[in-house]
Order: C-alpha cells, then sequence, then structure tokens
C-alpha cells in the first residue's frame, strides 16, 4: 500500500463510521508519520483500524 491508498482508506474508514478521528494500528501507521515513501512500508495491504470517538453507536444497527 502506498501513501495515496493508505490516505484513502483512512478517509474511507472515517466516512464509514462517522467519525473525524480514527487510529490506525501497525506497519501502515508509519505512513501517517512520514513526508515520504518508504518501499518497506508498501509490502503491507492491509491497514488496522479503530475508531477512537465511539459512543458506543458503531455496529449498532
Amino acid at each position: 500500500m502506498n501513501r495515496d491508498q493508505f490516505e484513502h482508506t483512512v478517509r474511507a474508514a472515517g466516512a464509514i463510521l462517522g467519525v473525524d478521528e480514527i487510529l490506525v494500528i501497525g506497519s501502515q501507521a508509519i505512513h501517517a508519520s512520514l513526508d515520504f515513501e518508504l518501499p518497506e512500508a508498501q509490502r503491507s495491504i492491509e491497514t488496522g483500524i479503530s475508531a477512537l470517538e465511539d459512543q458506543g453507536s458503531i455496529g449498532t444497527w
């Protein structure tokens, strides 16, 4: 996953979850800290994401 794909994933997750802030867990979190492409960070295609603002409504239908 490159930086553009990472940013898209973060925006989409926030929109789907209906939150303004999310926590990125795992190797892809490095994309949020660097201003350049790191080849090693592009090996994984998964992003671990958690909502920070869950008021108990996420996952409730």
